[in-house]
């Protein structure tokens, strides 16, 4: 589905059941369901101008390179999220 089938879904639902259907679906292999939380920070910390925001990741997870907090650009790359940032839909 991609980019076109998220911005589809974004339209249909609410910004966060688009949100987990894209991380549970639209991803593979998909991440665990508690990265989802991680996800909305960093798309809110994006959409408030400040995409170096470290976001600190759950409890025992840690990134292969940042570590315990994690830019919240790289998130945005990892988990495909541009379609949550790159427009607004009404």
């Amino acid at each position: 589905m991609g980019y076109a089938g998220l911005m589809g879904m974004r339209e249909m639902v609410s910004e966060d059941m688009a949100l987990e259907w894209h991380m549970t679906s639209n991803i593979y292999p998909a991440p665990p369901r508690f990265m989802i939380e991680v996800a909305k920070k960093a798309i809110q910390a994006y959409r408030s101008g400040d995409n170096f925001e470290d976001i600190p990741m759950p409890d025992g997870i840690v990134h292969k390179r940042y570590g315990a907090e994690v830019p919240a650009f790289v998130i945005i790359d990892e988990f495909r999220l541009n379609g949550f940032i790159d427009e607004e839909v009404d």
